[in-house]
């Protein structure tokens, strides 16, 4: 994937006269990336997911996100990998509804390789994924008639929202499913 390289003029004061300059520039390779870049695309996994087997998207937080570097030997013209790097996500998830359990480990892997893949494949076989994922501190059963079961919903962080939204973000996504 090749990412243009765009340069433009500065308006106003030169740098060099100015009291400070805040500068602030992460590319696809940047550790921060790469954790905001899957914590997202597992967020698209599991909302895919909990629809799939659901109808809804179920509660989940998938905001705590750690990239380990791993280790490597280099020498001119090549290298090899001594260790892989570890990419951990984690906080809570809706894993199971009733007695049903839903494929969260599962769906987190496909979806951090999915992304590696499309964006970084030469760093893919060198990354290892640990969901450290667990259940909510309550145990929720979704509404049985399938009117309410489909405005049962919740926004990846903040509390599940039973019919009447308790926050925007739940209202947002309740009109969007509607």
């Amino acid at each position: 994937m090749k990412t243009p390289i765009v340069i433009e003029s500065l308006r106003g004061l030169p740098v060099s006269q100015r009291r400070i300059e805040l500068v602030e520039r992460k590319g696809i390779g940047h550790p921060d990336t790469i954790c905001d870049s899957l914590v997202e695309a597992v967020a698209i996994g599991l909302n895919r997911m909990y629809l799939k087997h659901l109808g809804a998207v179920a509660h989940y937080n998938v905001d705590k996100a750690l990239l380990m570097a791993g280790q490597s030997r280099v020498w001119f013209g090549g290298g090899e990998v001594k260790r892989s790097a570890q990419f951990i996500v984690g906080d809570r998830a809706t894993f199971a509804i009733g007695h049903d359990r839903l494929p969260i480990e599962e769906t987190v892997h496909n979806a951090a390789d999915e992304w590696l893949a499309r964006n970084l494949p030469r760093f893919r076989p060198h990354l290892v994924t640990r969901p450290t994922l667990a259940p909510g501190s309550a145990t929720s059963r979704p509404p049985s008639n399938r009117q309410s079961r489909r405005r049962w919903t919740a926004c990846p962080s903040s509390a599940p929202a039973w019919g009447a939204a308790t926050t925007r973000c739940a209202d947002d996504w309740m009109k969007a499913g509607s």
